[in-house]
């Protein structure tokens, strides 16, 4: 009996064990799923106001300094573009009497040796057997075209004995003041100043291969403003 009894209590405070880590168990479980339940969370009203601050800070930070960024690097190229191309050009635009006398032309444009097409003066003569587009590819090419016999010999003998009588009668006041002007002298002829100038205006303006040519060179019924002889 006193073995059973023990036996018993044994039983019992088992029992007891098992019931006791069996109730921990319980209450740890249970507190897991408390702390799993209240994970901290940002409430409605504060994630609001972040997404105020952050949209806040690109309007007044961000963005400002995005923009003149921007216009610094915009500032850096007109300046470049100023310097490099307008500047220069506006330098070339205040035409002078010094300038007039010396220079061939008003835009910047150097022209070194390698530039040169040809060194040939025939090479500039349009052959008689050229078509309209191979006059418009050697314009391309040379920059100036010769074409022959654009005149009778007729009409060019007599133009040219009218020029030579109005050089004779030339004075100060009929002088016309052209770039590179000290080595040149210059003055107008208008086209009804003498029936050879229209005629010769004439033969030139239906020469077929020379209008085909400069509608290719300057585009369809190009205004011809001077002709210079």
């Amino acid at each position: 009996p006193s073995e059973a009894v023990a036996n018993s209590a044994s039983s019992h405070n088992g029992n007891g064990s098992s019931a006791a880590a069996a109730s921990d168990k319980h209450t740890t479980m249970n507190g897991s799923a408390s702390s799993t339940s209240k994970s901290p969370s940002k409430p409605p009203n504060r994630r609001l106001a972040t997404l105020l601050l952050r949209l806040l800070r690109i309007v007044i930070l961000d963005a400002p300094l995005a923009i003149l960024f921007a216009l610094l690097v915009l500032t850096m190229c007109v300046r470049h573009v100023y310097d490099t191309y307008l500047s220069v050009q506006m330098d070339n635009m205040l035409w002078t009497n010094e300038r007039r006398r010396r220079e061939i032309t008003y835009y910047d444009r150097r022209c070194e040796v390698e530039d040169m097409s040809t060194r040939n003066v025939a090479d500039l003569l349009i052959p008689s057997n050229y078509t309209a587009e191979d006059c418009v590819h050697h314009m391309m090419v040379h920059g100036a075209s010769m074409y022959p016999d654009l005149l009778s010999a007729d009409t060019a003998d007599e133009l040219r004995q009218y020029v030579l009588k109005r050089n004779s009668e030339l004075s100060d006041k009929d002088a016309i003041s052209v770039i590179e002007n000290e080595q040149r002298w210059s003055f107008g002829i208008g086209a009804n100043d003498d029936p050879i100038v229209a005629k010769a205006l004439r033969e030139i303006a239906t020469n077929s291969l020379l209008v085909s040519a400069l509608d290719g060179i300057a585009g369809d019924d190009p205004a011809v403003i001077e002709m210079t002889a």
